[in-house]
């Protein structure tokens, strides 16, 4: 009996409790009803989105373009756009057009805003009064392409010819005074290390900043490298004088210099002496450089380093008999 009626006390607590709560929130649904009911003013930010169908233009400023509607509404009339984007499309064919931009006006446009929120709203403000939509001429152009690259080779091996990009240019469509001052595309960062192999590799293509309004014909490219065998060699070249006197024997020491050069090791024996010019100019010489400096000229395109073992030859002069 205890246990039953302790039972009983707990439903009715609890259908009392329920109870309040109940009238709780029909006060509170009341209140807002009454509210939404009344005349106020509200505030709305309104989005425009421009419509533009003219392929000879492009509109460059893509970022959102928003005003802010002050309006005089019961609550009932501004509930349907709280919960959902406030988006208004604008033709701007239908808009004033300068030099640089399409101009959405207010005072031009404002039969647009009664037509989007409905007759029963009263528009008392709206900021700003005018909205410019950028636009410039619609370009072509071909830029070539840049390859980003951070390279490692396995021990005695190199890349015989720089990375190649097929293709090595592309066109980039956009606004002329934007194509006018992009002067690349980019490949996206490759990193290769231990290379013993011949690279083939697709990558991506990024445009540098700005490049919001820039639209790729391509999006990847194909690199390629050829990597081969190296090694290093040591060939002796005659070193040829020029401009001196001519009433006067000019003799050199050495006669003939050591040219240290790094190759391929496919492409080794077709290097020769003959291949490499050195010489030294007589008319460098001056009080404070006693000394004549050998400078390479010429060596063979398949070389991809080289150097000279001296950096001063001497020289005698004597009288001609």
């Amino acid at each position: 009996m205890k246990a039953l009626k302790r039972i009983l006390t707990n439903w009715i607590q609890v259908k009392r409790i329920n109870v309040f709560v109940l009238f709780l929130l029909m006060a509170l649904l009341i209140s807002i009803v009454i509210k939404l009911a009344n005349e106020a003013t509200y505030t709305l930010r309104l989005e425009l989105i421009p419509n533009h169908d003219n392929p000879r233009e492009i509109i460059i400023k893509k970022q959102p373009q928003f005003i802010d509607i002050t309006l005089k509404s019961d609550g009932f009339g501004v509930l349907k756009y709280a919960f959902s984007k406030r988006l208004l499309q604008t033709d701007l064919n239908t808009l004033e057009k300068s030099s640089e931009a399409y101009l959405w006006n207010a005072k031009n446009q404002r039969k647009d805003l009664v037509q989007f929120f409905g007759s029963d709203v009263d528009i008392l403000a709206i900021a700003p009064t005018v909205i410019a939509f950028g636009y410039d001429e619609q370009s072509v152009k071909k830029l070539p392409v840049k390859i980003q690259s951070k390279t490692s080779f396995a021990t005695g091996y190199d890349m015989f010819s720089p990375l190649r990009s097929t293709p090595d240019s592309v066109d980039v469509v956009g606004p002329k005074t934007v194509l006018d001052n992009t002067n690349e595309v980019l490949t996206t960062p490759v990193v290769l290390d231990n290379l013993n192999s011949n690279i083939n590799q697709t990558v991506k293509l990024i445009l540098p900043e700005p490049s919001n309004d820039l639209i790729l014909t391509e999006n990847e490219v194909v690199i390629k490298g050829d990597v081969e065998k190296f090694t290093e060699g040591v060939v002796r070249v005659p070193i040829r004088l020029i401009r001196a006197p001519e009433e006067q024997l000019v003799s050199i020491f050495p006669k003939e210099i050591s040219v240290v050069f790094y190759t391929s090791l496919k492409g080794y024996n077709s290097i020769a002496s003959e291949d490499f010019i050195v010489e030294c100019d007589f008319s460098t010489l001056n009080d404070s450089n006693d000394l004549l400096i050998p400078k390479l000229l010429s060596y063979p395109s398949s070389v991809k380093r080289v150097s000279l073992q001296l950096n001063q030859i001497e020289y005698v002069i004597k009288p001609k008999k």
